[in-house]
């Protein structure tokens, strides 16, 4: 993987775990595993 194909997962990562974070306070809204990994690309 290049620099720049990791900078762009990681930046992916990041807006994931702080979209999470938005949606702390409301736990109904938590995505499933599988969900993840869809718009994780895994």
């Amino acid at each position: 993987m290049g620099d720049f194909e990791y900078e762009q997962a990681e930046k992916k990562l990041i807006k994931i775990l702080q979209e999470a974070e938005e949606f702390d306070v409301d736990k109904e809204a938590w995505i499933s595993l599988e969900e993840l990994k869809e718009v994780v690309g895994v």
